[in-house]
């Protein structure tokens, strides 16, 4: 049986970050994604955000099952994609429009 079972709902951000990836850029207390994040220019972050974008929602929830996350983790990795989508484009879902539920062994 698969890992992940697709159910067929809209992803609705239930946990907003209006300024999560912003936060991240400038927390002094997450140093690994400050040094990565915080000289990004605009233009970069828009880059980035692309490829995220890329990422299928499947892939997504797949990855976290694969290394013990919960449902609730792999909606809320869903609702940050959906956020930076909002962020290129205030109009954009960001997500394919399906959930997921983490199957345990």
């Amino acid at each position: 049986m698969d890992a992940i079972a697709a159910w067929g709902a809209s992803i609705v951000p239930t946990v907003p970050e209006p300024t999560a990836l912003d936060t991240r850029r400038r927390d002094p207390g997450n140093p690994h994604a400050q040094a990565l994040l915080a000289d990004m220019r605009e233009d970069e972050i828009g880059l980035a955000i692309d490829v995220v974008l890329r990422i299928p929602d499947s892939g997504i929830g797949r990855v976290v099952a694969e290394n013990g996350g919960s449902t609730t983790r792999a909606h809320r990795m869903l609702a940050r994609k959906a956020h930076m989508a909002a962020r290129l484009d205030p109009h954009a879902s960001g997500c394919d429009g399906r959930r997921f539920t983490v199957n345990r062994p």
